[in-house]
Protein backbone atom coordinates (compact mmCIF):
# COMPACT_ATOMS: atom_id res chain seq x y z
CA UNK A 1 0.00 0.00 0.00
CA UNK A 2 1.32 3.21 -0.83
CA UNK A 3 0.17 5.92 1.88
CA UNK A 4 -1.38 9.45 0.83
CA UNK A 5 -0.12 12.10 2.66
CA UNK A 6 -1.36 15.86 2.84
CA UNK A 7 0.26 18.70 4.24
CA UNK A 8 -0.90 21.75 5.68
CA UNK A 9 0.64 25.00 5.93
CA UNK A 10 0.41 28.71 5.46
CA UNK A 11 3.87 29.15 3.99
CA UNK A 12 4.62 27.47 0.87
CA UNK A 13 8.10 26.96 1.58
CA UNK A 14 7.23 24.90 4.43
CA UNK A 15 5.19 22.96 2.58
CA UNK A 16 8.00 22.60 -0.09
CA UNK A 17 10.65 21.58 2.40
CA UNK A 18 7.90 19.15 3.48
CA UNK A 19 7.42 18.16 0.62
CA UNK A 20 11.03 17.50 -0.19
CA UNK A 21 11.78 15.53 2.97
CA UNK A 22 8.96 13.33 2.37
CA UNK A 23 9.92 12.95 -1.34
CA UNK A 24 13.47 12.22 -0.12
CA UNK A 25 12.24 8.94 1.34
CA UNK A 26 10.49 8.00 -1.54
CA UNK A 27 7.08 9.09 -0.68
CA UNK A 28 4.91 10.54 -3.93
CA UNK A 29 1.49 10.34 -3.24
CA UNK A 30 1.31 13.96 -1.38
CA UNK A 31 -1.39 16.67 -1.74
CA UNK A 32 -1.69 20.39 -0.03
CA UNK A 33 -3.27 22.49 1.32
CA UNK A 34 -2.24 26.24 2.66
CA UNK A 35 -5.63 26.36 4.92
CA UNK A 36 -8.21 24.36 6.62
CA UNK A 37 -10.74 24.81 4.43
CA UNK A 38 -8.94 23.71 1.46
CA UNK A 39 -7.74 20.62 3.95
CA UNK A 40 -10.67 19.82 4.41
CA UNK A 41 -11.71 19.60 1.03
CA UNK A 42 -8.71 17.09 0.15
CA UNK A 43 -9.44 15.14 3.44
CA UNK A 44 -12.72 14.18 2.11
CA UNK A 45 -12.29 14.06 -1.44
CA UNK A 46 -7.93 12.11 -0.89
CA UNK A 47 -8.92 9.81 2.41
CA UNK A 48 -4.95 10.94 3.50
CA UNK A 49 -3.58 8.58 5.26
CA UNK A 50 -0.97 10.59 7.25
CA UNK A 51 -2.13 14.73 7.47
CA UNK A 52 1.42 16.71 8.46
CA UNK A 53 -0.32 20.00 9.62
CA UNK A 54 0.36 23.61 11.63
CA UNK A 55 -2.10 24.65 13.90
CA UNK A 56 -1.79 28.04 12.64
CA UNK A 57 -3.42 27.95 9.35
CA UNK A 58 -6.44 31.04 7.93
CA UNK A 59 -10.02 29.56 7.75
CA UNK A 60 -10.59 27.03 9.69
CA UNK A 61 -7.77 26.56 12.44
CA UNK A 62 -5.97 23.94 12.50
CA UNK A 63 -7.53 22.33 16.05
CA UNK A 64 -10.84 22.48 14.18
CA UNK A 65 -9.56 20.68 11.23
CA UNK A 66 -7.94 17.63 13.75
CA UNK A 67 -10.98 17.38 15.19
CA UNK A 68 -13.07 17.20 12.10
CA UNK A 69 -10.64 15.00 10.56
CA UNK A 70 -10.46 12.30 13.12
CA UNK A 71 -14.22 12.52 13.70
CA UNK A 72 -14.29 11.50 10.09
CA UNK A 73 -11.65 9.32 9.88
CA UNK A 74 -10.32 7.98 13.36
CA UNK A 75 -7.67 5.58 11.47
CA UNK A 76 -5.58 8.50 9.66
CA UNK A 77 -2.88 9.67 11.36
CA UNK A 78 -2.25 13.64 11.91
CA UNK A 79 1.03 14.96 12.86
CA UNK A 80 0.87 18.12 14.23
CA UNK A 81 4.53 20.64 13.69
CA UNK A 82 3.74 24.29 15.22
CA UNK A 83 6.20 26.99 16.20
CA UNK A 84 3.76 26.75 19.82
CA UNK A 85 4.82 24.05 22.07
CA UNK A 86 2.53 25.57 25.06
CA UNK A 87 1.71 23.17 26.95
CA UNK A 88 -2.02 23.16 26.91
CA UNK A 89 -1.65 23.75 22.90
CA UNK A 90 0.00 20.13 23.07
CA UNK A 91 -2.33 18.67 25.47
CA UNK A 92 -5.88 19.46 23.37
CA UNK A 93 -3.85 18.33 19.83
CA UNK A 94 -3.30 15.02 21.76
CA UNK A 95 -6.79 14.92 23.33
CA UNK A 96 -8.38 15.55 20.21
CA UNK A 97 -6.25 12.75 18.48
CA UNK A 98 -2.78 13.96 16.77
CA UNK A 99 -0.33 10.88 16.98
CA UNK A 100 2.98 13.21 17.22
CA UNK A 101 4.02 17.19 17.99
CA UNK A 102 6.95 18.51 16.30
CA UNK A 103 8.25 22.04 17.22
CA UNK A 104 9.04 24.21 14.31
CA UNK A 105 11.63 24.95 12.85
CA UNK A 106 11.13 21.34 11.50
CA UNK A 107 14.44 18.81 11.73
CA UNK A 108 14.42 16.57 8.68
CA UNK A 109 15.29 13.44 11.04
CA UNK A 110 12.79 14.12 13.40
CA UNK A 111 9.71 14.77 10.75
CA UNK A 112 10.87 11.19 9.27
CA UNK A 113 10.53 9.85 12.47
CA UNK A 114 7.35 10.28 13.30
CA UNK A 115 6.44 9.67 9.55
CA UNK A 116 7.61 5.92 9.96
CA UNK A 117 6.32 5.39 13.72
CA UNK A 118 2.89 6.58 12.07
CA UNK A 119 3.31 3.99 9.21
CA UNK A 120 4.20 1.31 11.34
CA UNK A 121 0.54 1.26 12.27
CA UNK A 122 -0.21 0.51 8.84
Amino acid sequence: MTPVFLIVDGASSMRDAIRDILENEDYSNISEAENGDEASELFDRESPDVIIMDLSIDGKSGMECLKEMKEKNDAATVIICSASAHRELVMEAVKLGASDFILKPLKPQRLIQAVNKALSNF
